[in-house]
């Protein structure tokens, strides 16, 4: 005899618009393994859905859907649904400063981000990031100030930016190498940097972002081209420092459609088995998520060096992404971003070790594909 699954559905009663979904119903199916899930939507300015399951999201569904399955489930268990508007906006990465473009459907030709924007006050010495909130310091030290403090080296740079006062300011830190690797211009090469940063040298700037695979290293990027690399802790590099705190992403895999939602940049990522075992060319990988057809939706892209390099965990190796994404290959993959220094090669990024930099087009990577939400 079957077991019957037991289910509590409980709305969400919002305190400000939009509106709640109602008239939420609820079908078992295969035995009670899944459940489908529908309800009413009763407002016209949301940009979405989010669905919880016994108080923990696990997908966030499109404006226009009134419907989930949830699948995966176990019988003669309890679980609680709770189904919920949201109006909330994404915060999309900044854009990576590629305008010219080499190929439909690339970077140049999408731009897709928020558009970059620096603003530098002269008085103090600081450009902010008008895109992520981050503010730097551009005085002449940026220029000029190596990792040559009491302890030198990495510690050195560390050090130098916990005792900086600029600007009033005295909470400054080690940028991570995220964090620098945003504000690098893809677009450019030689001062890979906006031109509001005054103080400027194309040289290897210090992270405070540990390099997993040889923990005795930290990643550093160089700001002629903008590529990243591990270094050992005792050699000397420039000092950026860089006050406030970035916004991390918040990774939401859906088990159904088999996608990872970024509830923070609102981007939604390929995670099926299909894109561990093919690999392409970097044409025949923009023209393979463009002919995607996936999760229910055509408007699957290549992803640009910022997105992809947005779900590499630098906190990790072999594999260098977060434990939301179940099918993952320790290998390069490809971007959809031409590198600037070299029309023939492109962007790429290493899920193996957490580096990223750019390779010939001819070769053959792996592809994730990504939309937007």
């Amino acid at each position: 005899m079957m077991k019957r699954l037991l289910l509590l559905l409980t709305p969400m009663c919002l305190l400000a618009a939009p509106n709640n979904p109602s008239n939420l119903q609820l079908e078992a199916l295969f035995g009670g393994l899944s459940i489908y899930i529908t309800w009413q939507d009763n407002s016209n300015d949301e940009t979405g859905f989010k669905i919880f399951r016994d108080d923990k999201l696990i997908t966030i569904v499109n404006e226009d859907s009134t419907s989930f399955t949830d699948i995966g489930l176990v019988q003669n268990s309890t679980y609680k649904y709770t189904v919920k508007a949201t109006d909330d906006e994404p915060m999309p990465l900044p854009k990576t400063g590629q305008t010219t473009s080499y190929t439909n459907n690339d970077d140049g030709d999408y731009q897709k981000g928020a558009t970059r924007s620096y603003s530098r006050d002269d008085a103090k010495e600081i450009v902010t990031d008008n895109v992520t909130g981050l503010m730097w310091q551009d005085d002449e030290a940026a220029q000029s100030a190596d990792s040559n403090g009491d302890d030198g080296g990495w510690q050195g740079a560390v050090d130098y930016c916990e005792a900086l006062e600029l600007g009033t300011f005295t909470d400054w830190r080690l940028p991570t190498i995220k964090e620098l690797f945003y504000i690098v211009d893809k677009g450019a090469v030689d001062s890979a940097i906006d031109a509001e940063f005054k103080y400027v040298i194309n040289r290897q700037y210090w992270s405070s972002t540990i390099y997993d695979y040889w923990p005795s290293n930290r990643w550093y990027i160089t700001f002629d081209h903008g590529d990243i690399s591990p270094g050992q802790n005792g050699m000397e590099r420039y000092i950026r420092c860089v006050r406030l705190t970035s916004t991390e992403s918040n990774l939401v895999r859906d088990n159904t459609l088999e996608v990872v939602h970024d509830t923070t940049t609102g981007l939604v990522w390929q995670d099926d088995f299909s894109h561990k075992s093919v690999d392409f060319t970097w044409q025949e990988a923009i023209n393979h998520c463009e002919d995607m057809t996936f999760a229910g939706d055509s408007n699957w892209r290549l992803p640009n060096i910022n997105e992809l390099y947005s779900i590499i965990d630098i906190s990790e190796s072999e594999p260098a992404i977060s434990d939301t994404f179940i099918h993952v290959n320790n290998a390069y993959y490809w971007s959809s971003t031409t590198a600037k220094e070299t029309d023939t090669s492109a962007w790429f990024g290493d899920f193996h070790s957490a580096s990223n930099g750019y390779m010939a087009k001819s070769g053959k990577k792996h592809v994730r594909c990504v939309k937007d939400r």
